[in-house]
């Protein structure tokens, strides 16, 4: 993966995965902390990065066992919602563990888009695949549906 500068269009910083031999599927910076963001990879791994280290991620999450379809992190930068092609989503706070901690189980099929609501704190929207064709709504502070 390369990190460029937008205005010169020179890369900045080149990523390397040998550790997850893994592609990355998707993308989302952090809204809180600028130079961080989230990578989701193919094989279900998913790693936070910080641009001001000298390593390559700052944290490697584990829970997918699959293609890693979503990474949104909440507006105040503090949860990181990822989703997968088995119809998971899980709910990280990397600032205190890289495990998981809450699992939303409801989908037959990927969870295809994740959202957080920008009016009420700790809302999120997630819609499924050709198999479900829904979009729930989490509130993630209960870990209960609305």
């Amino acid at each position: 993966m390369l990190y460029f500068d937008a205005k010169t269009g020179q890369p900045l910083r080149k990523y390397k995965f040998e550790e997850s031999n893994a592609c990355i599927s998707n993308l989302d910076f952090n809204p809180k902390h600028d130079q961080v963001f989230a990578s989701g990879q193919m094989n279900g791994d998913v790693f936070i990065h910080d641009l001001r280290q000298r390593d390559d991620f700052s944290d490697w999450l584990r829970g997918h066992e699959k293609l890693t379809i979503g990474t949104k992190w909440s507006l105040d930068g503090d949860l990181l919602a990822t989703s997968d092609n088995q119809g998971k989503i899980l709910l990280w706070d990397p600032r205190k563990s890289d495990t998981s901690s809450f699992a939303f189980l409801h989908w037959e099929s990927g969870v295809k888009g994740l959202d957080w609501n920008p009016h009420q704190r700790g809302v999120l929207a997630s819609g499924g695949g050709v198999r479900d064709c829904f979009i729930w709504v989490w509130d993630t502070l209960k870990f209960s549906e609305i």
